[in-house]
């Protein structure tokens, strides 16, 4: 598994027909995209060359330990490209990592993981875990580390 984390400034205006986002970064084998929220945006995903709401992360919500919008997943599978867009009015920075295994497997019939949390082995992020990076251990688990 491939997990270079990755950095960019999420638009201040919504993507239209024409705009390119940040898939060309990706490499051919990328299966998916894991995008970790400290930043007050909104995630675009491209469809048939249309542009739609995929989800919303909000920095208020990773700080109160709600983990409902503080990290997403993306099955590029379904989606041709992703955007980011900041709802606050400032330049916001993202972080993400391309996969290139299939870490996003039906959860419920007809429905996919797309939060961290709904990979099995992927360990609880905290604000504790602030400035910590993914690895895997000498057992071969995932964990969060100091550098």
């Amino acid at each position: 598994m491939s997990m270079k984390l990755n950095k960019s400034i999420a638009a201040l205006t919504q993507p239209t027909p024409s705009t390119e986002g940040m898939l060309a970064q990706a490499n051919a084998g990328t299966q998916s995209v894991i995008i970790v929220g400290f930043a007050n945006v909104d995630i675009y995903g491209k469809q048939g060359g249309s542009w739609s709401l995929i989800d919303e992360l909000r920095p208020a919500d990773f700080l109160s330990q709600d983990s409902a919008h503080d990290t997403y997943a993306v099955d590029l599978s379904e989606y041709e490209d992703v955007y980011f867009t900041s709802v606050s009015g400032e330049q916001e920075t993202m972080r993400y990592f391309f996969v290139e295994d299939h870490v996003i497997a039906p959860t419920v019939q007809g429905s996919k993981a797309n939060k961290l949390e709904d990979i099995s082995d992927m360990p609880a992020f905290t604000v504790a875990d602030a400035g910590k990076v993914l690895t895997v251990d000498a057992q071969g688990s995932l964990i969060w580390v100091t550098r």
